[in-house]
């Protein structure tokens, strides 16, 4: 995980790079690390990006590479999913230090869920309570995403509300809306 984390800074910078003061790109870049909850499904987790935007003549595009980790925990089984993986997105931004804007996003990622065999009974209905032991498989994950947000930017600073849907090819949950915040800083 340390690797794919350490990869997904390394191709944000790349990314990104050409912004600083490179005038034939004409944009500029950020990092930013974000968080995100979805109340509904029961996950949070991190992400931290690359993003670049440029201009055009009536609205700003930007692209975001971001490496990110989270989890959906489910108390009454003792059930944990685990989330780790990238994703990119593509946001079409209106013109302004105040700017909505609206985006698509796919990730992928590996997913691990396990759950807490200790607060099973066995074959003797013995009830183990002391020692915790856990079964996990893992699987491959794709998802895209839609997601609508507020940009607001200073000259070194940008803070973006958002709310996204994710899709999945894991299935679990229904799609429930996830809202987060990002904050950046401008290099």
């Amino acid at each position: 995980m340390i690797k794919a984390f350490m990869a997904s800074c390394l191709l944000s910078m790349l990314i990104t790079a050409p912004s600083s003061g490179n005038a034939r790109f004409g944009g500029e870049g950020y990092y930013s690390l974000g968080a995100f909850t979805s109340p509904q499904s029961k996950r949070s987790g991190v992400e931290l990006s690359g993003l670049y935007f440029w201009q055009q003549r009536d609205f700003t595009q930007a692209l975001k590479v971001s490496a990110l980790v989270y989890q959906a925990r489910y108390t009454e089984a003792d059930i944990a999913d685990n989330y780790w993986g990238f994703s990119a997105a593509w946001q079409l931004h209106a013109k302004g230090d105040i700017a909505p804007y609206v985006g698509l996003g796919i990730f992928s990622g590996e997913r691990q869920d396990c759950i807490n065999l200790s607060n099973i009974y066995d074959d003797d209905d013995y009830y183990d309570s002391y020692h915790h032991r856990y079964e996990c498989d893992g699987a491959y994950v794709l998802a895209i995403y839609p997601e609508v947000g507020i940009t607001l930017k200073t000259k070194h600073l940008q803070v973006s509300p958002f709310v996204r849907r994710y899709f999945d090819t894991h299935g679990s949950d229904t799609p429930s809306n996830t809202y987060g915040i990002s904050v950046g800083i401008r290099f």
